[in-house]
């Protein structure tokens, strides 16, 4: 079996069929035939019923939407820590196998307080990626400060010089508002970025208190416990900065002093390492296996192959309620169309 044929599978299906569940569990069916197994990790980052207005650029997955998706995964994958899942994988141990891994990245409390009891109800492994100066200084992510400020603001317009200015009215507009400035800082150097976030948040009127920070983000007392109850632990960075865009030895930093962070507070190795945002370059990989790292993941939604690269490991990100996208997404469908396409163009 050629990946000329596979390639050829797809063009017949094509973008337009990704959400016909027929003919994507065919299409499952035909891959895993294609490369005589299935393996795949998985990427979360929150489960919780939402509520929370401004907490909206990383969308939760609901309790009960995750408790399916794992009956599903305990019925039809052997799911399994991401170290496991790497020496099967790549000492091709796994012929044949439907193998998973979960991973959620960031570490929201939500974790603790809505994925711990069911992952321990059905007995299911994950791994977490931290990022670890939320952690320390008690704190919110970045995009969650300019969704709180842009949400929440008490002023009615932001002027924010490069940003633009900006008219706050109804929800709907804050919340559109909030994510063009996300995505706007998200191209930026770190350098720039922190200023224009720090900026936004005095413009708006608005104070990120200890108490918000503490409700939003995991505590390492609360790392720690989950660490005893089986959870695993990777690195995400120290401030989830968009690797590519600064200098070198600070991304070395970032990279080097979050694992050394979580290796004190877990007194255990940590062996894998989730670039933020799914970026970045050759430099950025070396740097990671030169720290110890035994592999990194991705964010591209690709299965895995004795023949991928242990430092770019994709994953298939879930952020989704409904039982039949989740099932397209485990297909592989659109992680090889998306391929496909890169090489079209």
């Amino acid at each position: 079996m050629t990946t000329s044929l596979l390639n050829q599978t797809l063009k017949r299906i094509g973008c337009a069929s990704v959400t016909r569940i027929g003919l994507t569990q065919a299409y499952g069916k035909f891959k895993r035939w294609h490369d005589g197994s299935e393996v795949v990790i998985l990427m979360y980052h929150r489960v919780s019923p939402g509520g929370v207005p401004w907490l909206f650029e990383v969308p939760p997955v609901s309790p009960e939407a995750f408790e399916t998706q794992l009956q599903y995964l305990g019925s039809h994958y052997e799911v399994m820590p991401l170290n496991d899942l790497a020496q099967n994988v790549f000492n091709e141990r796994h012929s044949g196998q439907r193998i998973a891994s979960i991973t959620f990245d960031d570490g929201y409390k939500d974790n603790i307080s809505y994925a711990l009891p069911l992952l321990r109800k059905y007995h299911v492994p994950a791994t977490i990626f931290l990022t670890t100066r939320p952690i320390d200084l008690r704190d919110l992510l970045w995009w969650d400060k300019i969704g709180y400020a842009v949400t929440c603001a008490k002023n009615h317009r932001l002027r924010l010089g490069e940003l633009g200015d900006y008219s706050l009215k109804d929800a709907t507009q804050r919340r559109a508002i909030a994510h063009k400035i996300i995505s706007r800082l998200k191209t930026i150097s770190e350098e720039r970025k922190n200023k224009l976030v720090e900026d936004t948040i005095r413009d708006s009127g608005v104070e990120i208190s200890d108490e918000l920070a503490e409700e939003t983000m995991m505590t390492w007392q609360d790392i720690r416990a989950m660490h005893n109850e089986g959870i695993s632990f990777g690195a995400h960075t120290v401030s989830h900065p968009i690797l590519t865009n600064m200098p070198i030895e600070r991304a070395a930093s970032e990279i080097r002093e979050s694992k050394s962070q979580i290796e004190k507070h877990i007194d255990q190795i940590v062996d894998f390492f989730a670039y933020p945002n799914g970026d970045f370059n050759s430099a950025i990989a070396k740097i990671v296996e030169d720290s110890g790292f035994s592999g990194a993941v991705t964010v591209e939604p690709v299965w895995i192959t004795p023949t991928t690269n242990l430092f770019k490991l994709g994953r298939v990100g879930l952020y989704t309620d409904d039982f039949s996208t989740f099932r397209v997404l485990l297909s592989g469908i659109r992680g090889d169309l998306g391929r496909l396409w890169q090489v079209k163009h």
